[in-house]
Parts: C-alpha cells; structure tokens; sequence
C-alpha cells in the first residue's frame, strides 16, 4: 500500500505551441552565477515521448491541445510582442510511468492498493503542477516557482 508517493516522484514540464500543436519539453539551466532559466525546445526526451503516445492511445487529450490556437483570442495574443508563445506547463508523472514498469516487470502478478491527492492548491502555474516550498527563518513557504 502507498500513500503519499505519486505527487513526490519527479514529473516532466512539457509547453505547447498554441498555433500547432507542437509540443516542447522544459528544461531547467543554470548559469555560471546559479541563476535558473527555464529553457524549452522540441527535442523530447525518449520517456516523455513514450508517455505522451501512451496516454494518447488510452486517454483524452491534455486541457491544453483542445485549444491550441483555434481560437481568435489564442491567435492574436501571439502577435503581442513580449507575450508567452507557448502553453503553460503541463506536468507529466513520467517517473510513475517507468515505477509501473519496475511493478510489471518484477512483479507481474501484483496487486496495487494506492492513495493520493486528486487535487490540491499550488502556487505553480499549470496542469498537475507541482507544490513547491523553501525554507526561511526554519519556517516552510510555499513559492510560484520550481526554480528554487
């Protein structure tokens, strides 16, 4: 039995282009001064890959390909100079993935009892985004960011 172990596994940010469709995997970089960036390109990673074509055969499209750039709106904040050309972040549980494989592989005849949040509030923008804390003066605080 597990409880409180899905939200913790590393999950995958992937963005879309709202006009296409195309989807672009996030990464985090940091500079020689430790500062974080968020850079996001086209080249997927091989499990993000793999989870994206699996949810699509058995599932519903993420909330972000059913509105990508057929609308007006959509089409023409784009042309605004300084404005976000791709999606907010949909958070992919890749790493629950690659655990389910461990499971079938090892333990093909297993049976799973699992609990965990089917929501909760986060101060990070996007679907399934993650809770994401520091710490200051020994006191937990939530933050809007994962570059911490």
């Amino acid at each position: 039995m597990t409880l409180e172990l899905w939200d913790n596994f590393p999950h995958d940010a992937v963005r879309r282009d709202p006009a296409t469709g195309e989807v672009f995997q996030s990464w985090v970089i940091i500079d020689r001064q430790g500062d974080m960036f968020e850079h996001s390109e086209p080249a997927l990673d091989p499990v993000v890959e793999r989870y994206l074509n699996m949810r699509s055969m058995v599932s519903h499209p993420s909330r972000y390909t059913e509105a990508t750039g057929r609308d007006m709106r959509t089409r023409m904040r784009r042309l605004i100079p300084g404005t976000q050309k791709l999606s907010p972040p949909e958070w992919l549980p890749t790493q629950l993935m690659e655990f389910f494989d461990v499971l079938h592989t090892y333990f093909p005849a297993h049976c799973l009892i699992s609990a965990d949040f089917s929501s909760f509030e986060t101060m990070v923008k996007g679907v399934n985004a993650p809770m994401v804390h520091t710490r200051f003066k020994g006191q937990q605080i939530g933050v809007g960011t994962v570059m911490v």
